[in-house]
This record gives structure tokens, sequence and C-alpha cells, in this order.
């Protein structure tokens, strides 16, 4: 029960106000709130918003109005059964109301967010951590160990590396100068389990001193950058912090009601 109420206090916190239409049904005046509800509750059981979707609401709107008078005529609401159906209906039209006025006024301040990141941030620098450098490289890729040979005596000579991928490389990266920028099992395909090991010794701003021979040719290959992966900031952070903090605080409200609720 617990569960569902803080499910339910979640969801009422993205009820957001539609456009909504002005009925009335045999001197009964459907209010825009109702429309509004019914149609937000059909549009999230997948339902795109669209003026047939409106007139299905606007139905079955009017289909609701005209058969409660035609029970109310029939005294159908005198029975005891029904009337303590009624009362809880009511009763759970005005959790919901009191859920979403809670949600609708719960501010998360500065302070809380601090204090909250700060108890989160080790856990965040273990996980990143644990993930695997970003390399950013560049290749030149040709058909022959003798093409790849003769680029690199011209980059020991000074050649910009870049300017000779564009005018060299057949690879698909040419035109960014050679550019690769990812992590290092995304390469793995394209340099295989060797041509890796010798990258992963492959100091920055180094080019690897040999070709690198592969299936798809031969690789003269610049390790421009390597970058740990960096632990998010408080700013990135901060949607997933203000979510974990306002479900803490529906949780200590229903704790709260719970301890304070007399039950005989």
């Amino acid at each position: 029960m617990r569960k569902l109420a803080l499910a339910l206090a979640l969801s009422l916190g993205g009820f957001t106000a539609l456009q909504a239409e002005t009925l009335k049904v045999n001197g009964y005046t459907v209010s825009e709130s109702l429309f509004n509800a019914t149609l937000q509750q059909m549009i999230e059981s997948g339902q795109e918003d669209s003026p047939a979707l409106r007139k299905q609401v606007r139905e079955r709107l009017i289909l609701s109005v005209v058969l409660a008078q035609r029970a109310q005529a029939a005294q159908l609401d005198k029975q005891a059964d029904l009337q303590q159906q009624l009362v809880l209906v009511e009763r759970m039209q005005l959790s919901d109301a009191y859920l979403r006025n809670y949600i609708a006024t719960l501010t998360i301040d500065q302070k809380s967010l601090q204090a909250e990141y700060n108890a989160q941030k080790p856990a965040l620098a273990k996980m990143m951590s644990s993930m695997p450098a970003q390399w950013k490289l560049r290749h030149i890729m040709v058909d022959n160990a003798k093409d790849a040979g003769d680029l690199l005596q011209r980059l020991r000579k000074g050649a910009n590396f870049a300017e000779l991928a564009k005018l060299y490389s057949r690879a698909p990266e040419a035109k960014s100068g050679g550019l690769l920028v990812n992590q290092p099992e995304a390469f793995a395909e394209l340099f295989g389990k060797d041509g890796m090991a010798a990258l992963s010794k492959l100091p920055k701003g180094k080019v690897y001193d040999k070709p690198l021979k592969t299936q798809y040719g031969y690789h003269v290959v610049l390790m421009e950058d390597i970058s740990a992966a960096r632990t998010p900031t408080l700013q990135d952070f901060r949607p997933q912090l203000e979510a974990r903090l306002k479900q803490k605080r529906i949780e200590q409200l229903l704790d709260d009601i719970h301890k304070h609720t007399k039950v005989e």
C-alpha cells in the first residue's frame, strides 16, 4: 500500500493542465478540471492528444452524466453499498488532491541538494573510476606497409597528422583528419586484439612507432588525448538529486501519516 501511494504521488507530480471544453448536459455542467483529468488519463494510457481524442472524451463525459442522472432517477444512489462506494471514491479524490498539492508546493533548497550530492559523490566517483578511459586518437589507413612507413617518416620530420590523414587515408574519418573519439572497446573491431594491446601503452600526444596491421589495411596512429571518465557535478546530477529528495520527502510524509494515525 505504501509503495502504491508513493507511485501515485510521483505520477501526480507530472499532471499538467490541458485546454478544456465546457459541457452542459441536461442542466449539469461538466467542470473543466474533470474534462482535463479524463483527457490526461487517456493520454497517459498511450493515446495522442488530438481533436478525435477530445471528441471521444466529450462523448464519454456526456454518457457518464446521462447514466448517472438515470441512476439517481431510479434511486440507485440510495443503496447502502453504492453509498459506501461513493464515499470511498470521494476520499480517494481528496487524498489525490492532498498529494497533488503537497508535490506542487514541495521545493528542494540548494543546501539539501548539496548535502545529497556530497553523500552520493563517493559512490559516483567509484562508479566512474571503474569505467574505461576515453581515447581521442587519429589514424591514417593505407593499403601497404611501405606507404604507412613513409607517412611515419614525414610525421617525424614535423608534418601535420590531420592534414596527412585528409590527403592519404582511405578511412571514413579522413575528412575529419582521421579523428576517432570513443571508449577503447569501441575500437576493438577496427584495430583488433593486438592493436588494442599496443595502443593501450601509447602515451598521450605520441604516434605509434610502427604501422599497425589490421584486416582493413595498415594504420598510422596518433594518441591525441586520454581522459578518465568524469564524476558528474552537482549541476549535471541535479534532476536526479531533486527526484531522489522529493521521493524521500514523500516517504517521510507517508511514514509520518502512518505513525500519527489512530487505528482501532
